[in-house]
């Protein structure tokens, strides 16, 4: 999967909201995005590049 691919992936949980969007959201709002992007089966490697995320957070999350 390519990162248009998986950005728009993200953007279908997310409303329409940008992945780099994702960042700046509560904590709480954020870790509840990650995991439900790791749930649909998107890799942490695949998520930290589209959002910006680093990868220890969206693995802790």
């Amino acid at each position: 999967m390519n990162n248009g691919e998986i950005r728009r992936r993200i953007m279908q949980y997310t409303n329409g909201r940008e992945p780099h969007e994702i960042g700046s959201w509560t904590k709480v709002d954020r870790d509840s995005m990650l995991r439900k992007l790791k749930g649909i089966g998107l890799s942490i490697r695949q998520i930290e590049r589209v959002t910006g995320i680093s990868r220890g957070v969206v693995a802790k999350s």
